[in-house]
C-alpha cells in the first residue's frame, strides 16, 4: 500500500522557487533519507508532506488522503523543536501525545505508553528532571520516544543525529529502522551524514531544490552523483556490500 506520494510538487517564495516538480512514492512501512547541500530544500520538503506548508503547485498524498486531513497518523519532529525546556520530561511526552487535543484529566494508560517508549531509549530516568537538565543527545532521544509513543503511520524527523555523538548517532539510526520494521511505520527523515544513509530502504539526493537521484541507496551513493551535488572530489570506500565516501582532503 503506498503511504506517501508526491507528484509534481513545486513551492515558491514570492518569485523564487524553492522546491522544483519533485514526485516519488514509498509503499508503507519504507525508511527514507533526504540528502542534499544546505540550502537546497529538504526542510521544506518534509514541512510541505507534514502539511505544515502547502506547495505552490503539485499533490501530496498520505495514504490517499491530504496531509491536513492526516495530521492525526502524522508524528513530525524538527531539528529545532520549541520545548519549554523548563518543563519536565514526563509533561513535554504528555504534550507530544496529546498534540491539540485538549484534555483535561491525564489517563494512567497514557503515562504508561510514554513511560513504556521512553525506556526503550534512554536507561536512566529523567521522567520528572526538566528538560535543560538532560544533554543535547538524551533530548533527541526523549523527543524521539514521544514521536512513537503517539504511534503514528508516518513519521518525518528533520536531521534526527544533527550534533549527536556517534553512540547516540547509532542509536537512534538503529532504533528508527527496528521501529519502522516492527511496526511498518513510514519513516521519512534528512540529514548530511551521507554514509548513514544507507540504513534507509530509499535515498532522494536534492540538488537546487530538485530530485538529483532517487532509489535504492546503491543507486543513488555514487561517486560521481555525489560530486557533482556538493561540488567536491570525494573518496568512495567499498565497506561490505555497501560504500563509504570522504572528502578527498585527507
Amino acid at each position: 500500500m503506498k503511504s506517501v506520494i508526491l507528484r509534481d510538487v513545486s513551492f515558491s517564495i514570492k518569485e523564487k522557487e524553492i522546491i522544483k516538480n519533485i514526485s516519488f512514492e514509498l509503499e508503507e512501512g519504507e525508511t527514507l533519507a533526504i540528502l542534499g547541500p544546505n540550502g537546497v530544500g529538504k526542510t521544506t520538503l518534509l514541512k510541505i508532506i507534514a502539511g505544515l506548508i502547502k506547495p505552490t503547485k503539485g499533490e501530496v498524498l498520505l495514504y490517499n488522503n491530504s496531509p491536513e486531513k492526516s495530521r492525526k497518523y502524522i508524528s513530525y519532529l524538527p531539528a529545532n523543536p520549541n520545548i519549554d525546556q523548563y518543563a519536565n520530561v514526563e509533561d513535554i511526552l504528555l504534550a507530544m501525545l496529546y498534540g491539540k487535543d485538549k484534555r483535561f484529566i491525564v489517563r494512567n494508560e497514557d503515562i504508561n505508553k510514554i513511560r513504556n517508549w521512553y525506556f526503550k531509549l534512554l536507561e536512566r530516568n529523567y521522567l520528572k528532571t526538566s528538560f535543560n537538565n538532560l544533554s543535547s543527545g538524551e533530548q533527541r532521544l526523549v523527543l524521539l520516544s514521544g514521536c512513537f509513543a503517539r504511534e503514528p503511520k508516518i513519521i518525518l524527523l528533520d536531521e534526527p543525529t544533527a550534533f549527536l555523538d556517534i553512540t547516540n548517532q547509532a542509536k537512534i539510526l538503529k532504533f528508527i529502522r527496528d521501529m519502522s520494521i516492527k511496526m511498518n511505520i513510514t519513516v521519512i527523515f534528512t540529514m548530511h551524514e551521507i554514509y548513514y544513509a544507507n540504513i534507509a530502504n530509499k535515498v532522494l539526493l536534492m540538488k537546487d531544490g530538485r530530485i538529483k537521484s532517487y532509489g535504492k541507496p546503491s543507486d543513488v551513493l555514487k561517486k560521481e552523483i555525489i560530486d557533482d551535488v556538493y561540488k567536491i572530489d570525494v573518496m568512495e570506500i567499498p565497506f561490505d556490500d555497501k560504500k563509504m565516501f570522504f572528502p578527498s582532503i585527507f
